[in-house]
């Protein structure tokens, strides 16, 4: 995620066979029928019965097709549940996203009271783990979120009964619960998918994707084949904090709170999901990255495309994760810290040179302390990659990540290609900072 200071710079063809095929790729049993010789069992019938409800659910979303929507959602259902699916659909019809279905799945299932299903008038109330995944743009991953649907059992038919929590804002997460998109793709097959009233933003940040795209992979080698971006814009604040919010950062609640306006962020599918680490997203704060220059946005894309391509599979400290895209962000040329890094600069002078890298808690707080972090971050890498080599620095990051993570393990695989520890690393940064 990156932040600046506040105003300081200047053919969807998916059908219910293809999603089916695809959950028993993922080690998902969508179609249960019991031992040979033997009926189904009231769970597997009520799994295979409520997955043909959501598939065909899915289909008529796609389709724009409300009336057979209404016909699948339960009577009794809110009245704001139902306005929402609607609403979804319309704005879905607009699109042709890859894929989009929702899938029951192996996970927890959520208490429905008692209560409810005798409001509804109905046999029974079901809440299972509910996944919505979709993808675009040719994507190779896809977006997968957890979805707050209830089904409820109408005499012998399946029906969406509404929401397992009642808070409508929980509900959006995608950028069809705010409204039509259009979508803009650039040379390289990345795209960009924003509002109408964002579509010239839209067309800008197409543009310099490719530029941002090159000025990371120019310098910091990356293990994913296929390098295509993904970007959401985010037509308000509201929307920004719906697109990144619900444990799906890059970061949990990465946002400051005060001093400083968020104007992008890297996401993927959270640690919960059949594919963590994958459906990455760029999301942009249309007004926050309006306000910038060209500069300060190739600046700010190549900070989000170097968390994109250069994403771990394990938990890595994030003075190493915002560091390296930091560095990325700051272009071709190490800036002198004591030109770029006024923070950091002022906290050698003030309290003399640092012996410790900030803590993750320190890049969420908000304002100058997370400014500070951000600081810190950057120089410490960028002396790495001046001492010891960018080659050896990003060696040891993918050699950390293979070993599992974790700062102990970046120590460690730095030695082995710098043949420098993290501590020692530490102390010579202290005195590079303040010679």
């Amino acid at each position: 995620m990156l932040v600046v200071p506040a105003c300081g710079s200047n053919s969807q063809t998916t059908t219910s066979e293809t999603s089916r095929a695809d959950r028993t790729s993922e080690g998902e049993n969508p179609s249960p029928q019991g031992a040979p010789g033997q009926a189904a069992s009231f769970d597997e019938q009520r799994r295979q019965a409520a997955q043909d409800l959501l598939d065909r659910f899915a289909q008529a979303q796609l389709a724009g097709d409300t009336e057979q929507i209404s016909s699948m959602i339960h009577p009794g259902a809110p009245q704001q549940f139902r306005d929402f699916h609607l609403e979804r659909a319309r704005n879905l019809a607009s699109s042709d996203p890859d894929e989009w279905a929702y899938t029951v799945t192996d996970g927890p299932e959520a208490f429905v009271a008692t209560e409810l299903v005798e409001a509804l008038g109905v046999r029974d109330a079901w809440a299972p783990a509910i996944r919505l995944r979709y993808s675009v743009g040719g994507e190779e991953s896809r977006v997968d979120r957890p979805s707050d649907i209830m089904l409820v059992l109408d005499g012998t038919e399946w029906l969406i009964g509404g929401a397992q929590d009642n808070d409508a804002a929980r509900w959006a997460q995608v950028p069809w619960d705010q409204g039509p998109t259009v979508e803009r793709s650039s040379p390289d097959g990345s795209s960009v998918i924003a509002h109408p009233s964002d579509d010239v933003l839209a067309a800008q940040v197409v543009d310099l994707l490719p530029e941002a795209v090159s000025g990371v992979t120019r310098r910091w080698s990356q293990q994913r084949d296929d390098a295509r971006i993904i970007v959401e814009i985010a037509s308000s604040r509201e929307e920004f904090t719906t697109l990144t919010g619900g444990g799906l950062a890059a970061h949990d609640g990465a946002t400051p709170r005060s001093g400083a306006d968020v104007v992008a962020a890297a996401i993927a599918n959270p640690a919960a999901s059949a594919s963590p680490g994958e459906g990455q997203r760029i999301v942009i704060a249309g007004e926050a990255f309006s306000s910038l220059g060209r500069e300060s946005r190739l600046a700010a894309l190549r900070h989000e495309v170097a968390h994109v391509l250069t994403r771990s599979r394990n938990p890595m400290p994030l003075w190493l994760v915002e560091g390296i895209a930091e560095l990325a962000a700051k272009g071709d040329q190490h800036p002198d810290p004591r030109a770029s890094a006024a923070r950091v600069m002022d906290l050698v002078e003030r309290y003399g040179p640092p012996d410790s890298l900030p803590r993750d808690d320190h890049f969420t707080g908000g304002g100058n302390a997370s400014l500070l972090a951000y600081e810190l971050a950057w120089t410490f890498v960028a002396y790495l990659a001046e001492a010891h080599g960018e080659a050896a620095v990003i060696e040891a990051y993918w050699s950390a990540d293979a070993r599992g993570g974790g700062a102990q393990e970046f120590s460690n695989a730095l030695q082995d290609s710098a043949a420098v520890s993290l501590p020692e690393a530490i102390n010579e940064w202290g005195r590079w900072l303040a010679r």
